[in-house]
């Protein structure tokens, strides 16, 4: 990022949009409790609207919240978040 404008929304503290796709998109979280609480503590600095505000993002893209299905022939879960970087791929793990 070159200026503030290229991180995106600003939600509080020093969580940004363009922090939470990074997330998204590197450290496979999927919904807005793994954003503030799991693969960060951003949840300590936010206030409750700044929360909602996340979780509010979240549904407007797509993160419904159950967004990983397991294949029971394979055993391979399947997260399938839209995102800027995988938009219309599939993420697969075994």
């Amino acid at each position: 990022a070159r200026s503030a404008a290229d991180l995106g929304q600003h939600f509080g503290a020093q969580c940004h949009e363009r922090e939470l796709r990074f997330l998204i998109d590197n450290e496979w979280a999927e919904t807005a409790e793994d954003l503030l609480w799991r693969r960060t503590k951003l949840g300590l600095h936010l206030s409750a609207a700044q929360r909602a505000a996340v979780a509010d993002w979240c549904a407007a893209h797509g993160m419904t919240g159950t967004p990983t299905t397991m294949d029971t022939a394979t055993g391979a879960a399947t997260n399938t978040i839209p995102s800027a970087a995988n938009a219309g791929a599939e993420r697969t793990w075994n």
